[in-house]
């Protein structure tokens, strides 16, 4: 609230957005590790780490949902999508350099 506070205050207008409250703007990622104690969790993809327990090296963090004006979005499908659109594109750019080569 205080954030929220030290951004509406100086204009003089009703907080908007700063709050997590129904009706307020939000934009937020959500993550199943505490950020705070390894800021790379907030990675898309999360970070490695060393498991104490196995000795094994594995992943963990990566944003799991986005949400955006109040629609949530599952962060490991938008990053998929994503990477089909590029390797698509990658593919129809290739094959344009091949056929302007060739002519």
């Amino acid at each position: 609230m205080s954030g929220a506070l030290t951004l509406h205050e100086p204009m003089h207008k009703p907080i908007e957005f700063g709050i997590v409250r129904e009706g307020m703007l939000a934009d937020m990622v959500i993550v199943d590790h505490n950020p705070l104690q390894n800021f790379k969790v907030l990675y898309a993809n999360g970070t490695i780490r060393l498991n104490d327990k196995t000795g094994k090296v594995e992943r963990v963090g990566g944003i799991t949902w986005t949400i955006k004006d109040g629609i949530a979005y599952d962060a490991k499908k938008l990053a998929a999508d994503l990477q089909q659109m590029v390797e698509k594109q990658k593919k129809e750019r290739a094959g344009r350099r091949t056929t302007t080569a060739g002519q």
